[in-house]
């Protein structure tokens, strides 16, 4: 039995902690780094040659490292390489542009239209890209970084297994990009892309666990620890919009009963709101508000919206629980369309569930965040999976500037 940790492997591990310690500090020295990182100064000095000799980083000149001598500045060098992040949903995608830092430069949401098939779709997502890449002109596009719904099985060549989009397995997403583009393609599940660009967001040491729950027309989770996702055997940890809240509950497509996304996601909740709707519950809403609608009554304070909101975010706090018993985290953080509608009013009910139902001690050790902003950290998280492939094979900065 192999239990060992390949040379490589560590070596890209502290590659990705390094960027991740100037991106935060924005210019320190060596001695700096070495300090933060509890890096041998050897060790440092090789990443940051090596980061170097690939146009990651730079020198800007003399600073103090203190007891009387001086080191020089070394700070990320965002000004030349870009990477495409794209982040797909059942009813829309969105891609944007990235420097090498994860800093978003620009980025656009384009809806799927009814009845478009996923070759379509697909297209269609081939051709933004292309946009974007042909909007670069003095900078490098290297990578392109793709979050898909899940489940998301890596052993099958990094094809869509949504039960939405069941034509999406004919289709190689990471096979057609390489060829069509010339660059660096990786794949990810959407919840995982969420939760590394949550990590680097949020500048989580890497000694701590984070769990990243996808509350949007699913539910998802991502996890990440050590600085890096935990996986599973076949890539599908963190399906947890699966996991049984309700015993005897309504029948998913997957399959099994009563799962929290039968009952907890942004399509159960403009369903639940229209049936009420046509029941001729009081609302200011009609008849066939869509989610953008209801958002906007929910936060004028309509009841009706609020209570079906306040119902969704109580069963999300259950999600949570049970996450926060099997894993034990330090952190966990609840985004995307659900996150944005009212994320006070969302804490509020995810912490009075775990308050009913946690031990207190486990409770009191975790830090619960809700990703209220415009941000999608599965955008965000995408174009970090790219990065981060990146700095798993240095090389490809060199074979990128051979194009």
């Amino acid at each position: 039995m192999k239990n060992g940790i390949n040379q490589d492997g560590v070596q890209k591990i502290n590659r990705v902690l390094i960027i991740r310690l100037l991106r935060e500090a924005g210019s320190c020295s060596r001695a700096d780094l070495a300090r933060m990182s509890g890096l041998r100064p050897a060790t440092i000095t090789n990443i940051v040659n090596e980061l170097k000799h690939i146009r990651l980083i730079r020198e800007e000149g003399a600073i103090n490292a203190g007891r009387g001598r001086n080191g020089v500045a070394i700070s990320l060098d965002t000004s030349y390489y870009r990477v495409v992040g794209v982040r797909v949903s059942r009813k829309y995608f969105l891609a944007g542009l990235f420097d090498i830092a994860g800093n978003e430069l620009e980025s656009s949401r384009h809806e799927f239209a009814e009845g478009e098939t996923p070759k379509e779709r697909f297209g269609r997502i081939q051709e933004q890209i292309e946009s974007i890449i042909e909007q670069v002109k003095e900078e490098k596009v290297v990578a392109i970084g793709i979050a898909i719904p899940g489940p998301f099985f890596r052993n099958r060549d990094s094809r869509e297994e949504g039960f939405e989009f069941q034509d999406w397995p004919e289709i190689p997403i990471e096979r057609l990009l390489k060829e069509r583009f010339g660059v660096y393609v990786f794949v990810e599940h959407d919840a995982n892309a969420g939760a590394l660009g949550s990590y680097w967001q949020m500048n989580v040491g890497q000694e701590k666990m984070l769990v990243y729950f996808s509350a949007g027309q699913g539910i998802g989770a991502g996890f990440v620890n050590g600085g890096k996702l935990i996986l599973g055997a076949l890539g599908v940890a963190g399906e947890i919009g699966h996991m049984t809240v309700e015993t005897n509950g309504i029948l998913c497509k997957c399959g099994n009963y009563g799962c929290l996304e039968m009952y907890c996601s942004s399509t159960v909740l403009v369903n639940r709101v229209n049936k009420k709707l046509t029941k001729g519950n009081y609302s200011i809403l009609k008849e066939g508000s869509d989610l953008d609608k209801i958002g906007k009554a929910a936060r004028a304070g309509d009841k009706l919206t609020v209570a079906e909101y306040e119902r969704e975010c109580s069963y999300l706090g259950v999600g949570v629980v049970n996450i926060m018993n099997i894993l034990n985290p330090d952190i966990v953080v609840i985004g995307d369309e659900l996150a944005r509608i009212l994320p006070e009013t969302m804490k509020e009910c995810v912490l009075k569930v775990v308050r009913d139902r946690m031990n207190p001690i486990v409770r009191e050790h975790t830090d619960i965040h809700i990703v209220g902003d415009e941000e999608d950290m599965s955008l965000k998280g995408a174009a970090i999976v790219a990065i981060e492939g990146l700095l798993d094979e240095p090389i490809a900065f060199e074979w990128a500037e051979e194009q």
